[in-house]
């Protein structure tokens, strides 16, 4: 997958499911439950292991866009 689409998708994740702080424990745990559910909580890890097996630049791409928001 190349960088912009990785950019893309993970850009469209961002839209669709982050509402801003986290207030409670509750909000939380629903939105580690969604970042893991779409891979990207561990993404060097391999698929098997709920990764994305990238590489570090290409994992360095989504985690950009995680931490702009």
């Amino acid at each position: 997958m190349s960088d912009d689409a990785l950019r893309d998708e993970a850009r469209a994740f961002l839209a669709a499911h982050w509402k801003g702080p986290l207030k409670t424990p509750d909000e939380a745990k629903a939105w580690l439950a969604k970042v893991v559910e779409n891979r990207f909580a561990v993404l060097r890890w391999p698929e098997e292991w709920m990764g994305r097996g990238l590489k570090d630049p290409q994992a360095r791409v989504i985690e950009r866009e995680f931490a702009a928001v």
